[in-house]
Order: C-alpha cells, then sequence, then structure tokens
C-alpha cells in the first residue's frame, strides 16, 4: 500500500508571554510578506531575532521560506517581489499567494478555500504552496 499524506491546516492563537516562546516548540517557520516597502526592512528586523530565537530558545528552529502574500501582477508589486524572492536574507518560496476575493469569502464564511472554491486562484496558489512545502522537506 502506498503511503498517503494527508494536509491539513490548523490555525493556533498564541498567546505567547515571552515573544519568543511560540518558537521553542516549531521545527520551521514560514514567514508571510506582503510586496511593498517595508518587507524587506521586516526581514531584517526578523533576521536579528530569528538568530537570538536559535540561539536562546530553540537551535533547530529554520526558516522553510519568505511567503508573498496579497501578491498582484503590477509594475511596483512586481518589482517588490522580485526583490523579495532575491533576497538573501531567508530563503523565499517560488509560489506566491495572489491577492484573491475568494480567500476573504472563505475566510468569512468560516470555510477552508479548498471546501469553498476549488476553482479559485486562491485555491491553486494554497495547493501549489503545499507541495513546494512537501518538496522542501522531502529534499
Amino acid at each position: 500500500m502506498q503511503n498517503r499524506i494527508k494536509h491539513s491546516a490548523l490555525h493556533i492563537r498564541t498567546y505567547a508571554k515571552h515573544p519568543y516562546e511560540h518558537s521553542a516548540y516549531a521545527d520551521y517557520l514560514i514567514l508571510p510578506t506582503i510586496p511593498d516597502d517595508n518587507a524587506l526592512h521586516g526581514l531584517l528586523c526578523l533576521s536579528t531575532e530569528f538568530v537570538d530565537v536559535k540561539e536562546d530558545v530553540n537551535p533547530h528552529l529554520s526558516v522553510l521560506g519568505v511567503l508573498v502574500t496579497l501578491d498582484e501582477n503590477n509594475r511596483n508589486k512586481n518589482a517588490y517581489r522580485q526583490v523579495l524572492q532575491e533576497q538573501t536574507i531567508f530563503p523565499a518560496f517560488k509560489t506566491t499567494i495572489r491577492k484573491n476575493t475568494y480567500l476573504s469569502e472563505a475566510r468569512n464564511s468560516h470555510q477552508p478555500i479548498n471546501v469553498y472554491d476549488r476553482k479559485s486562484h486562491g485555491y491553486e496558489d494554497y495547493l501549489a504552496l503545499t507541495n513546494e512545502i512537501l518538496e522542501k522537506l522531502k529534499g
């Protein structure tokens, strides 16, 4: 029988007393960001915190990737996306999550996008992200 990997998403709201407390139990981090002029500065700030967490809290923690969200196909967003995906602070996912009304509608209806609308760009993007994450974890 072939092994099958089941995918599920779990949203956990954390109420950490220490800013790095949630990182003590994680193996990997995904760093979502939007393609704008603050994103790169945010990654620089996170890199300092990440070093502290690895040294003081969780030496096994690693960044799986920077994930560009609310992506749009225009000159401004394209330039920022390119910078984010080519930066060398953290690895970046090739997959981006496009700005999509259906994602917002699914969230408001309390349904995952794979239940709400499997034909939407949001579903396609998250499926591609899932496949990219699985490839990174295998390799």
